[in-house]
């Protein structure tokens, strides 16, 4: 039978139960155990070919070789030798790494080539190594390519049993379903494994399933955060249930089981089920009692629900029943500050400073009270409570209970805690509160109040915060930062060393400022201090895109050009937003010259060649708006179908609503109302038939009623009209993504008002009763609907234009409008010009 294939280990535990003396293909390179004709350095025997082993029997100052004594035709090894070469294999195992596969490949000569005492059980020492290896890289994530895969060492230990020996037992499948990997491969490979030692026990007994090896496959589907996991281990927690009451031996669910079925529901975002099953574990008496363990599951389960409303109120809650438990007499179930720390990050999701506050004050409280060490609040919970008052959008409370860290509390304050207040006031654009709470660190630090100094990575957060500033000044006060990181680098102070991310903040900076020739300047200063060593790192593609960004700024395209041509002679390969800030460079440049439309295109070819990037929506957009920006509109509708027919194809970028928006307005500025309207079927069509998401809506009909009011035509106001009316008969329909708004009303009064038509005024009169007789207060007629209103009249031919005015006044007044100063100058005009007529007239 030939070995099944490592991609499909279920096929391989099927031949297994299908055959129980399958045989395997024979691992390579390994000889047999016998004497080589020559003699080892004391003149004993050796094995032949034993490179690896002879190694590490060296360094271990043994000879295995010289253990084996030839008493007959296969070479007997006497009860000394044994134990001598079971202490070797021991010896092997603690040398990591290295030893395992030597230690594997004594197995398969003595498995081979010896008849070994009975008391002779060193697989599962071998096992154990290989596993602890294993593990290990598993945790480090690193590939474990030097050692034996589980599907391996079960195709190994198959060959071994062949000859009647070195048989496992539960604890040895259970090592290699614990080795597993982490991802849902490895879920499935143990959960064949189990499937297979569950029919291989009915006349194998050592190696029945006990609860260890049901709970390691369950925990493997909780490790891998598949969304199958929680009904897979659901199923095994029933067959063992089933397997229990057939009388198996140690296949009772516990506590531990329901813990990895808590862990695989939190981790794939079920945390009502999860909280099901904790509350059945605490009510019915035929499942396993929760711990600390089980409640702490479900609170870090609310701790990653960042957009559940009630993730917090519900982790409260649930803190609550642990110390109502606790108080019951479960003293498992005493709440912690691990506990009490995770609800606080709960509150912190949701930027609840007053309530992440309140249950650090009860913890303090608690500890008090009790004297109790597991109530002792650490940095990790101060921290917390600093991180939720900064969510919250309240630096002023976050600073100040900062200052009640080091000036009241038994705990100091880290690094982490000042730089949490120093993004928050960062993120309210408050840089020279950053700054302050920067000068205000390393004032303490001085004095010897604090043991936490200012590093680099306060000061770039204090630099984050001025490039993201709106003072004109900001960019100034980044190099001065910067300067004096490097003064006090240069005098010893190896803590704040400017590194790459501290450049680019004061790029940033300048690029915001626009400054392009200074950033210029500093660019050149960025490359001599990294070639000196006195910054870490160098010049990245982040670095020429903020210089590209300030050209941008500008309109600067002499030195987008310039930067774009270092950054390319630098090595540096542009990114998307390289060709995106360039390409918007050359797009707003190219109102004022005309070549730059050429540079234009030929960037864009550029970025369509480039292997190594691919255009985003942001690229197509500034594409689109190339097209519009010269007047080629046709060309930017094009631009439109091009991509949703590669969409199709490849499915790389979906053309949204957005873009679409763009060519309508377009459309409209260029008072092409029909191009507006054809363009706005075809987005009909593509929803309803091809399934694209850019369905219309009271947006999409608002630019195509607004291209009609622009175009002036005759029959403009009729026709934005009767797609007014279709609106609201899709609204009706039970579409209310198209019901019409107080824009939409309004922009079919300016089509009437603009159309020309001899009956637009009554047209109008008539739409603005409507909208009052409709008793929406959103529908209401507003200000710009009395002055289209007004307009209407100012433009008709009508010899009663003042009487229609003050009709217009009265109507604002009776619902409580008044004119603005613009309106009533309007207003003040058209009565003047009743007077003149009748002055005329008479």
């Amino acid at each position: 039978m030939r070995r099944a294939s490592l991609r499909d280990p279920s096929r391989h535990f099927r031949s297994l139960a299908s055959n129980r003396k399958a045989s395997f293909r024979p691992v390579p390179c390994y000889e047999s155990l016998s004497y080589c004709r020559g003699r080892g350095r004391e003149g004993r025997p050796q094995f032949s070919s034993w490179s690896k082993e002879q190694q590490i029997q060296d360094d271990l100052g043994k000879n295995v070789s010289a253990l084996v004594e030839r008493t007959g035709a296969r070479g007997e090894i006497n009860k000394e030798g044994w134990e001598e070469i079971e202490l070797a294999i021991r010896r092997c195992c603690r040398q990591g790494p290295d030893g395992v596969g030597p230690s594997f490949r004594i197995l398969d000569r003595i498995a081979n080539e010896t008849n070994p005492p009975t008391n002779f059980h060193p697989l599962n020492t071998v096992i154990s190594s290989w596993r602890h290896e294993h593990v290990r890289y598993l945790k480090e994530g690193t590939s474990a390519t030097s050692l034996p895969s589980p599907q391996e060492v079960v195709e190994r230990i198959e060959k071994w049993q062949s000859g009647s020996f070195l048989r496992p037992d539960v604890k040895t499948y259970t090592m290699i379903i614990e080795a597993s990997s982490n991802d849902v491969k490895g879920a499935e490979f143990a959960e064949n494994l189990l499937d297979w030692m569950l029919e291989q026990s009915k006349s194998q007994f050592t190696i029945q399933p006990t609860m260890v090896t049901f709970a390691t496959v369950m925990n493997k589907w909780a490790i891998s955060g598949r969304p199958e996991g929680p009904n897979k281990i659901e199923k095994l927690i029933e067959k063992c249930k089933e397997l229990d009451e057939q009388g198996w031996p140690d296949v009772t669910p516990n506590t531990i089981v329901y813990n990895v079925q808590l862990k695989a529901l939190s981790k794939t975002g079920n945390v009502e089920e999860a909280e099901r099953v904790l509350q059945t574990m605490l009510e019915d008496d035929s499942a396993a009692a929760p711990d600390l363990v089980s409640f702490s599951t479900l609170l870090s389960a609310y701790s990653t629900q960042k957009h559940h409303p009630r993730a917090a109120d519900r982790a409260d809650t649930l803190l609550s029943q642990m110390h109502e438990l606790y108080e019951a007499g479960y003293d498992a179930l005493k709440p912690n500050t691990i506990a009490y720390t995770t609800v606080m990050n709960c509150h912190a999701n949701f930027g609840h400073g007053e309530q992440a506050e309140a249950l650090l004050r009860k913890l303090i409280q608690l500890e008090k009270e009790t004297d109790d060490p597991d109530f002792t609040a650490d940095l990790t919970t101060y921290n917390t409570v600093l991180l939720a008052w900064a969510r919250s959008n309240n630096p002023e409370r976050a600073e100040r209970f900062l200052r009640f860290m080091y000036e009241e509390s038994t705990v100091n304050p880290d690094e982490r805690s000042f730089n949490i207040v120093l993004s928050a006031w960062a993120k309210v654009g408050a840089a020279e509160k950053a700054e302050a709470i920067l000068t205000q660190m390393h004032e303490l630090f001085t004095d010897g109040q604090l043991q936490t100094r200012p590093t680099t990575v306060t000061y770039n957060t204090v630099l984050d915060s001025w490039s993201k500033s709106n003072q004109k000044d900001a960019w100034k006060r980044s190099i001065k930062i910067l300067d004096h990181m490097a003064d006090l680098y240069d005098a010893g102070d190896s803590a704040v060393k400017p590194n790459e991310r501290t450049w680019n903040a004061v790029l940033n900076a300048l690029a915001k400022a626009g400054q392009v020739k200074t950033a210029s300047g500093y660019i050149d200063k960025f490359v001599q201090a990294s070639e000196g060593q006195q910054v870490d790192g160098k010049p990245s593609v982040r670095s020429w895109n903020a210089l590209l960004a300030a050209c941008m700024r500008k309109r600067d395209v002499p030195m987008a050009k310039k930067f774009w041509r270092q950054m390319k002679d630098a090595g540096i390969k542009p990114d998307v937003v390289s060709y995106n800030t360039f390409l918007n460079c050359l797009n707003k440049a190219s109102t004022r010259r005309k070549s730059f439309s050429k540079d234009f295109e030929t960037a864009f070819r550029s970025l369509q060649r480039d292997q190594n990037v691919v255009p985003n929506r942001i690229s197509f957009l500034a594409l689109i708006d190339h097209h519009i920006q010269i007047g080629r509109v046709e060309k930017a509708e094009e631009v439109l179908k091009q991509m949703y027919k590669e969409y199709a194809m490849s499915g790389v970028i979906e053309p949204d609503r957005g873009l679409f928006h763009k060519v309508l307005t377009a459309w409209s500025d260029y008072r092409s109302p029909r191009k507006a309207e054809s363009l706005l079927f075809q987005m009909l069509e593509l929803n309803q038939r091809h399934g694209f998401d850019v369905k219309p809506n009271v947006e999409t009909y608002n630019r195509l009623l607004n291209a009609w009011a622009k175009s002036g035509e005759r029959d403009s106001g009729e026709r934005a009209d009767s797609i007014l009316r279709q609106m609201e008969s899709f609204s009706v329909g039970g579409d209310d993504d198209v019901s019409p708004d107080i824009i939409s009303y309004n922009t079919v009064l300016n089509a009437w008002a603009s159309s020309g038509d001899p009956t637009a005024i009554t047209r109008i009169e008539h739409l603005i009763l409507e909208m009052i007789l409709k008793g929406n207060p959103k529908l209401t007629p507003t200000v710009v609907s009395y002055g289209t209103w007004l307009k209407a009249i100012e433009s008709s031919n009508e010899d009663d234009k003042g009487r229609r005015a003050r009709g217009v006044v009265k109507t604002m007044k009776i619902h409580q409008l008044r004119p603005t100063e613009f309106l009533s100058q309007k207003i003040e005009r058209l009565t003047a010009s009743d007077t003149q007529n009748k002055s005329r007239k008479s």
